[in-house]
């Protein structure tokens, strides 16, 4: 096998098996800070309480589309989130919201080389919000 072949092989095989999760495995969150529109990767985010980190992790869970095959992803999110589990793993959840209410979420977990994605409805998205505004 050439040298071309099996590079192209080989990246096959990558992008096959980062397409393959069948169960997205969700860290036990113990903290977890919001940014609503953030302007950089630097921006503080509010500290959620237990009740809607409960309510967040809860609505990751819930979504069964998540694909692990993700291309141009765009820049500035609606909303983002920084989750840490007791561990020290942190994950990160970006939210792009659509002009039509829908919206596209990307879930960056721990070491994965690409994030997972999942289109979600304008419903969706609304419960998402409403998690994070609970008292």
């Amino acid at each position: 096998m050439s040298g071309r072949t099996a590079s192209i092989f080989m990246s096959m095989s990558l992008f096959l098996l980062v397409g393959c999760a069948q169960r997205l495995e969700v860290h036990d969150f113990t903290s977890a800070q919001v940014s609503v529109q953030p302007a950089d990767d630097d921006a503080p985010g509010r500290t959620l309480t237990g009740t809607q980190l409960a309510a967040v992790t809860h609505w990751i869970q819930a979504r069964n589309n998540w694909s692990g095959m993700s291309a141009d992803i765009p820049e500035h999110p609606t909303l983002q989130f920084q989750l840490q589990d007791s561990s020290g793993m942190s994950d990160k959840v970006s939210v792009y919201e659509h002009e039509d209410g829908t919206a596209t979420v990307y879930l960056y977990q721990g070491h994965r080389i690409a994030p997972m994605r999942s289109h979600v409805s304008a419903s969706e998205l609304a419960e998402l919000t409403s998690a994070i505004n609970q008292p």
